[in-house]
């Protein structure tokens, strides 16, 4: 048993003030006798409880008094001129204030555990907040993941359809180490790109797909090598192609290819 969650789940201070039904009367008491942290607990809360109603009561004013003790010891002999007599009121005294000290207690203790429950009603709002908050999160990663999955899986199908030539591009002497693979689909002549190794391009300037239709360059688009969140870039749809080259060239890409900056270059197989 946690003992520490059963003290804390503020049954000790329901107890001690009455307010606890039969069966969870016998439980605390019961535990109290198992567990010695519970009985100390009991104690340290009735010690408490005490205490602060008795820092907390007033004496009554001498008339509120003597106007009190008229009317409880009115025609009895034994009462002196001022209505009191210390032989006969000291019992009833030490009662009085018994009584006076256990409603103190138990309107301090109302007080208190009213408080209390208010703190762990708060308690579990913001918990309750923060459950919500972490379960709408999750759902807006989920949809996110199954969005990317669904696009992963309709760019796996146009990579596996029968109408689609794989040509590979290797690096020129520029770039010996990079390469490229160009998807062409035959019969709707869509161009896609998967980058396997490129670096990024100098400052201001962009990649450039041609493809060779006839002996002549195409523009197939311009690209980057960094920022694609997805294997199969779409191109520049494209004629039947006899090759498929990269240049580097100005931003926004040139009319005509810079010859001299190719950097990859790839045979369609007949």
């Amino acid at each position: 048993m946690n003992t520490r969650e059963y003290i804390e789940s503020g049954i000790i201070e329901q107890f001690v003030l009455g307010e606890t039904n039969r069966e969870q009367t016998r439980e605390v008491m019961a535990y109290a006798k198992q567990y010695p942290e519970i009985q100390a607990e009991i104690e340290a809360v009735e010690n408490t409880l005490i205490d602060l109603a008795e820092r907390n009561s007033n004496a009554p004013k001498e008339r509120t008094r003597e106007q009190l003790f008229d009317k409880l010891f009115n025609g009895n002999p034994a009462v002196n001129a001022k209505g009191t007599n210390t032989a006969s009121i000291s019992k009833p005294m030490t009662m009085n204030k018994k009584y006076l000290v256990a409603a103190s207690v138990a309107l301090l203790a109302s007080a208190i555990l009213n408080i209390f429950l208010y703190m762990r009603l708060k308690d579990s709002e913001n918990e309750l907040m923060v459950l919500n908050s972490e379960k709408q999160q999750f759902a807006t990663i989920m949809a996110s993941e199954k969005t990317n999955y669904m696009a992963l899986q309709e760019q796996m199908d146009k990579m596996n359809s029968e109408d689609m030539i794989r040509v590979k591009l290797s690096g020129s002497e520029l770039m010996p180490d990079a390469r490229a693979m160009v998807y062409y689909n035959m019969q709707n002549k869509e161009v896609y790109l998967h980058i396997g190794k490129l670096p990024a391009a100098p400052e201001n300037k962009q990649y450039q797909l041609w493809a060779i239709v006839n002996g002549i360059p195409v523009d197939a688009g311009v690209f980057d090598a960094e920022g694609l969140n997805v294997p199969l870039h779409k191109m520049k749809n494209s004629n039947p192609p006899a090759a498929f080259a990269v240049t580097i060239e100005k931003k926004g890409g040139s009319v005509n290819p810079t010859l001299e900056k190719m950097v990859l270059i790839g045979n369609v197989s007949s």
